[in-house]
Formats: structure tokens, sequence, C-alpha cells
């Protein structure tokens, strides 16, 4: 008895000892050392978790940071494992686990660990919010818009019974998914179907998907890429049928023309002469359309159109897209980035204006194969002469394509169509206009190329003809050989021709890209360097009435911040010259995500310092060009942390993400920040938020956001699956063109203060870490309530606020999706409650009561 009472008394001894030790690392933030002591305290004293535990969860998240930064992988995980051995309950464990997951590419295990935080704690909301991200990363938004294509599906249904009459039973689906072509395969008579899927998460659910249809022995699914599988082992022979729906918006993005080279090689019986049953394609084919376009919302998104945002100048540099990049590039191989992006042009904010008509260019063959294996290294180059149908500007390329089944049957994703498809996108630099002016008159003709290069759809604008000098039928092709010389087809009278002009920009990275930079200026005879950064970075620079305020906003705040040192240096006898020189500096912290021009406005309005942390190699390389360019001093503009235990006066961020939610952990860190960086009687730019939101009805928000029925698929049971998948914020919606009822009046859900004292000493959160709200909001239309988008005004200062629902915004909006939709009478109360902790918003809606009065709000 006395030795286990001594063992006892020992243990405790060194986990006090241990406690000691742990919080003397703590406090000198050596962290991982507090780690090992706060994990052996646990392990001693358990009992002491309460006291313990806050600590140790702040030490962990310290540790691991510090061990993924220097991709100690294995340390960090099996930190983790530690914690999660002595804290099994603790919700943040798992939480951070899964983040560090998702981070390293492990997305099915942190879609395990956030679920294991929710079981934990069902209302954590950082947790849930994660899980969404994972979900959508995990199964991307588009495939609920396909599934719930009722017209495709019946499409490749009777493609694939027509096929299988002919007497194609063996059939192979490349990159299956939930796996409704094979089913409709074998619902059409296939003796048997093979299917791969390279998708783990995709394969599990396809497996889930066959049994439940009764099909998983008709269906052997296979867990890899087409293209590895090997006969007899995977599958016995070789297959009469292909199937597939590998394909994008850019027709060839998925890399189909790879595929069916190697199907047709390898996977696909022989076509024989003396075979009756030749092989098969579905699809057989396709057809591509394009069309030159202006579109001022796509012409925002892919290259900075202002010169200047006050008196910063912008002149010294073209700022444009990744896929503009590609496109100046001339098709580069060493771009790997696609030269077009994704829209669905019905609903580009503020619509577009044809310059040319639809005009057909590219044929694709699936069931030739020495057609499909020419295509594979780069096919030939086309040029089409088609004529301008209006005076503007010439924003962009657009295409979209036919897809042809079999030869009854196509499907097609053009814009003018209700389809489940977006179209693809091919930016214009003004360089590939007319010198000097960036845009063309009616009657002009555009001379458009077209190529396969890199299995990628390439489109540019080569050469503008004034109408008298161009002689060639709309939308006619003409053949290029690999150096560019004319194969067949008429020339055009080469005096009146605009070329590309031979202004050269110079890039960071030491590529020469052609442009003009102003429209309006002619034809520059010097150099000007090029940088490519993000569409959501370019578009908020040429936000000009963001740019504008927040230009003032933060000249003021530094203005006022000397003026203020200085007047308190000025009432002090024993300040000395260079102590009032010292005492005027005015530090800033620019937490911005991307390119912010924030630190610049302030080195010009007389900040001595402008720490920037938040920039990518790209963004930091342009802004340090315009900052010299303006004659802002290297020394000014700082890039990083700052130095150790450095005050700053004025703390610049933006909060809410391009998508149009909240920044991830954006609140965490202006209340950290605030705590232990702004010198006091410091501020924060914005100064707060307002939150509003409004209850609609739209059925297009819900066949984004899930798989309405199993009637969508034909009968066959994948919604349960699919919707597992669905996240409850849908983002990047856009208000302004998503077709929708209002079904109550627009409410304020929220309003924090990022202005409110923080005293550090003290453990109760800032008031605008978490905030709860209950509303009683009057229907003013009877519907179903299926989404609650929500949108922000930003307090910039006490003066200047923005909406993110501005009229040219560069923000989006987002939408807590109500999966299960709420019918709604007019008049009646509904009850709003949300929940807004740390930088996670959640919405509920439920019934309140018949309204007495139909404008009124409890």
């Amino acid at each position: 008895m006395d030795r286990r009472q001594n063992q006892e008394a020992a243990k405790y001894a060194l986990a006090l000892k241990s406690l000691n030790v742990a919080d003397k690392h703590y406090k000198n933030e050596d962290f991982g050392k507090a780690f090992a002591n706060f994990l052996l305290v646990l392990k001693l004293a358990p009992e002491w978790k309460t006291d313990v535990e806050h600590n140790f969860i702040v030490t962990l998240q310290h540790w691991t940071d510090t061990l993924e930064s220097l991709s100690r992988v294995s340390d960090l995980f099996r930190c983790y494992e530690q914690a999660s051995e002595v804290l099994p309950d603790n919700e943040m464990i798992f939480n951070d686990m899964g983040s560090s997951l998702f981070r390293l590419g492990f997305k099915d295990e942190a879609a395990s660990c956030f679920r294991k935080a929710l079981r934990i704690n069902p209302g954590f909301l950082d947790a849930k919010d994660n899980l969404q991200n994972v979900l959508s990363a995990l199964i991307e938004r588009w495939h609920f818009r396909m599934l719930n294509d009722k017209v495709r599906n019946h499409a490749f249904q009777s493609a694939i019974r027509k096929a299988i009459q002919d007497g194609h039973d063996t059939v192979l689906d490349i990159g299956a998914g939930t796996g409704i072509l094979s089913m409709l395969a074998i619902q059409s008579g296939a003796k048997h179907v093979y299917a791969c899927e390279m998708s783990k998460t995709t394969y599990e659910m396809a497996k889930d998907v066959l049994t439940t249809n009764r099909m998983s022995d008709k269906v052997t699914l296979l867990h890899t890429s087409s293209k590895d599988i090997v006969i007899p082992k995977d599958i016995p022979q070789r297959v009469s049928l292909v199937v597939t729906e590998t394909v994008d918006s850019g027709l060839l993005g998925e890399n189909i023309i790879q595929t069916l080279s190697h199907a047709w090689k390898r996977l696909l019986i022989e076509d024989n002469t003396g075979n009756k049953l030749k092989p098969q394609v579905i699809p057989a084919g396709a057809t591509v359309f394009a069309q030159v376009i202006e579109c001022q919302e796509l012409r925002k998104q892919h290259r900075v159109i202002v010169d200047a945002v006050d008196d910063i100048d912008l002149t010294c540099c073209d700022i444009i897209s990744p896929c503009m990049m590609g496109q100046c590039n001339d098709g580069d191989a060493t771009i790997s980035v696609e030269p077009y992006s994704s829209e669905i042009l019905q609903r580009v904010h503020g619509g577009y204006t044809p310059i040319t008509g639809e005009f057909q260019t590219i044929n694709f063959d699936f069931n030739n194969p020495q057609l499909v294996q020419s295509c594979e290294p780069g096919g030939p180059v086309r040029e089409y002469a088609v004529p301008a149908i209006a005076t503007g500007r010439v924003d962009a390329i657009v295409c979209w394509f036919h897809l042809h089944l079999d030869k009854d049957t196509s499907i097609s994703t053009s814009p003018d169509g209700d389809s489940c498809w977006e179209q693809a996108v091919f930016p214009v630099h003004p360089s590939h206009c007319k010198p000097g002016v960036g845009y063309i008159s009616k009657g002009d003709c555009i001379t458009i190329q077209g190529a396969c290069i890199n299995n990628t759809l390439n489109f540019k604008i080569v050469r503008i003809e004034s109408s008298q000098s161009c002689h060639t039928t709309v939308g006619s092709p003409t053949s290029l050989d690999k150096s560019g010389h004319k194969i067949e087809g008429k020339h055009c009278n080469k005096s009146s021709t605009s070329k590309l002009p031979d202004t050269k920009l110079v890039s960071a990275s030491g590529d020469s890209v052609r442009t003009d930079k102003s429209d309006s200026q002619p034809e520059a005879d010097h150099s000007v360097k090029v940088f490519s950064v993000t569409s959501e970075e370019i578009a908020a620079i040429n936000h000009v009435k963001f740019q504008d305020l927040w230009c003032q906003v933060v000249r003021n705040e530094v203005v006022n911040r000397r003026k203020q040192t200085q007047k308190g240096v000025a009432q002090n006898e024993e300040a000395t010259n260079e102590t009032a020189e010292a005492c005027s500096d005015v530090v800033i912290m620019d937490m911005t995500s991307g390119l912010s021009l924030a630190g610049v406005h302030a080195a010009k309005a007389g900040a001595t310092k402008v720490i920037t942390t938040n920039q990518s190699q790209k963004s930091q390389q342009a802004l340090q060009h315009i900052a010299k360019c303006n004659g802002i001093a290297e020394v000014v503009l700082v890039y990083g942390e700052g130095e150790d235990d450095e005050m700053v006066d004025v703390l610049v961020t933006d909060v809410i993400d391009v998508t149009g939610i909240l920044k991830q952990r954006v609140l965490e860190d202006i209340a950290f920040a605030k705590s232990t960086i702004l010198k006091p009687g410091g501020c924060v730019c914005p100064y707060g938020l307002t939150i509003y939101a409004v209850c609609i009805e739209s059925c297009t928000l819900q066949q984004e956001s899930g798989v309405i029925d199993n009637d969508r698929t034909l009968g066959l049971h994948i919604a349960p699956f699919m919707n597992i998948f669905q996240t409850s914020t849908h983002q990047e919606i856009d208000l302004s063109t998503l077709p929708h009822r209002r079904l109550t009046e627009p409410f304020k859900l929220f309003e924090l203060d990022f202005d409110a004292p923080i005293n550090p000493e003290s453990d109760t959160l800032p008031p605008f870490l978490e905030n709860y709200s209950s509303l009683h909001i009057p229907v003013c239309e009877s519907g179903n309530v299926t989404a609650i988008p929500y949108w922000f005004e930003i307090h910039l200062d006490k003066k200047y606020s923005i909406s993110t629902l501005d009229e040219e915004p560069h923000w989006r909006q987002a939408a807590i999706i109500i999966n299960d939709s709420m019918s709604v009478v007019k008049d009646e109360i509904v009850c709003i409650k949300g929940k807004l902790q740390n930088s996670c918003l959640d919405i509920e809606l439920n019934h309140g009561q018949i309204s007495e009065e139909s404008n009124s709000t409890v």
C-alpha cells in the first residue's frame, strides 16, 4: 500500500514539474517543448484536463503549423494522434487534423476527421464549414447539374440502347462517375459492362449505387484509369462499345483525345473487314461552334483596364489572367494553364453583346481512330474569316459544341439552350484588335485561328480587316501547316489588314507578350512588364467604386495618424527633432490576400512602413513593380510578417471572399492581431460589417445543389448517394442573374464592429467572434423557400460603406440551401435563427405564425 502511494505521489510530482516546464515554454512560445510536456501531464494526470486543455490545444495548433510549414508530415500526424489519444473527445483536434489533411491533398481522410469532430460537437461550425469545403472538392458541383439534366440522360439512354440493339453487348464505361451510363447499358440489354473511375470517392459511391440498383453482378467496376487497363488481367477481352462523357466546357479539357486514342489501340475490338460488328464509341463525335462577343464583366475579369487608381499609375504594367497569358503566348507548350475559363453565359453579370454571328469551326469524329490519333500531337491549325455584325469592343471568343452521341442523337452546350453545361471563354487581349483602338466596326472581317494544341482547344484572333478588303465566305476555314503557311483558302488584301502590333510586353518570368495597354493610346514603342494574377485579383482592381473609397479610407487613416502623433510630440517640450521624427512614424499592416494596392496608397500618403503578409509570389512581383514605378522606396514596402514585437497603427484586410462568404478565419485573424500587434488607439480597416439576407425560391439553385429525385436519373437510385455530398452553403451566386423569386423582403442578420476594444488579459471573446440572432420575418409572397442568400455591407470606416450586392461588384453572393424546401404563404411569419461563430455563418428557417398585418415584423 505504501509503495502504491509512493508511486502515485511520484507520478503527480512529475506531472506538476512537467506542467511548470510546459507553462514556461508556452509563455516563451517554444511550442515544440511545450507540447511534449503538456502531453506528459495529460498522460500522468488526466483529471487535470480542465485546467490544461486550453493551453494544450493552442500549443498543438502552433506546433502543428510549424511542422506543416517544415514539411515534417510524419511528425505532424504523430502529434495529432498523440493529442487525440489523451483528449479523444476534443472536436478541435479532429478539425485541425482534417484541415492539415485537406491542405496536403488527403481529401477522403480529411472528411472523416471533420465528421468525427461533428459527432463530438454537432454545433461546431468550423468543422461543418470545413466539411462542406472538402465535400465540394470531392464531388464538384457540376455533377448535380449534369445528373438533374433529364434531356442529357435521355439522349445517352437512346444512343446506348440503339448501339446495344445493333449487337454491341460488351461495354466499357470510361470515367464512370456514379455509374449512370453503365446502368443504362445494362437496362438496354448489355451482357456485361466494365467501368473505370479514377476518383476514390466517386468509385466508392458508384459501388454503393450499383449494389442498390442490383447491378453490381453485371458491372465490373475498376478503380483505375482506362489507360492502365490491361487485357486479360483487368477485363477478359476487348469490348465492342466504349461510352464516356470525359468532356468539359472546352470539349477536350478532360483528355478525351488521349483516352479514345488509347481505347482504339488497346481496348476496342479490331475493325476487321470480315467482322460484321464494327467497334463504336459514344459519343461518336462533336462539332464546335464559336462567336466573338463584347462583355464588360469578362473584360474586367481577365485584364486590369484602369490606367490609374487615384494617383497610383498602372500604365507601367499589363496585368492579365493566366488564360489570357496563354493566349498571348501563342499556345506555348510550357504554359500548362488552359487558355479558357468557363461561364454560364446566360447568367454573366450585365450580359453580353454578340460581335459576330455564331459560326461552325472544328469537327471531331471519335469513331475514326486515324483521325483521333492524328489529333493527339496537335491537329491542323485552321483560320475562320467572319464578319462583325456590330461595332464594339472585342472581349472574348466563346465556344460550345454539339456532342453527337450517334448519327441521330445529339446534345448541345449552346448558351441559348437549357442544359447543364457552361461555355468556354477565350479572353481576347486588345493587342489582337486594331492597334490603339481595342474595338472593331460593323462589317469588319475578323480572322480567327482555331487549333487543338496540347490536347486542348485554342481560339485566338489573328487579323482584323476592313469590310472592303475581306472576300472570304463567312466562317470559311483555311488550313495551315505546322509552320503556319496556308494550305488552301482565299487570300485577303494585305494592305488593309491590321495584324498584331509589334509592341512587346516583358513578363516577370521573362516571356514576351504582345500588348497595347490603353484602348485609346497609340501603339507604344517601349517595353512594359506583364504580370499574370488570378481573375479575382484583377476584378477587384477593376472595381472602381471600391478602389476609390478604399484609397480615401487608407489615406485618411495614415494622414490622421501622422497628425495625431505630431500633435502629441509638439506638446512634449522635451522632444528632440529625432524623437519627433520617430514618433510621427506610421506603420501599416496589409493582411489582404492577393494583389492589394492599399499598401501603395498608404505609402504615398506618408506611411513610413507598410507590411504586406498575404501576397503570392506573382502578386508580390506585380506590387513591387507598381511601387517602384510610382516612386515608393523599397524600404517602405516590406513583405512577410515584419519584425518580432513590432506594433502597427493600422490593420488593413479584406474580409469577404469573392465567392460571397467570409474569408476563412478572417475574424479570428483580426481578433488576434488586435490583441497582439495593434497599438493602443490603432484601428482596423474595415471598421465592421452588416450582414443581410433574404428568403427566395429558386429551382435553378436547387438543381445546382443536389440531385432532385430519382426521376431526373430515369428511375435509377442515385440521388441518396450523391446528396451525401450536398453542402448547406452555395457560393458564387449572382443574384442579379439567378432565376429566383423573393418570398420575403431583405432583413438585417448581424452587425459586427471591429473597432470594439479587446482586453488581451480577459478570457472573454471579442463580440464579433460569436453572434446569435433570432428574427421573425413576414412572408411577402407565397412559395417554397429553397435558399437564403446573404450579402455584406462593408463599413470601410465611419463614413464610407460599400455593399457586396453593388451594381458592379467584384464579389458574388452566397446562400444557405434549404435542402427540404419549406412551403410558406403570404403574410405568414417565419422564424430565422442566425449563428456566427468565428468566421462561419449558419442560418436556420422555421415556421412562425400568420401575421395579422402583412408588413409587420415581430
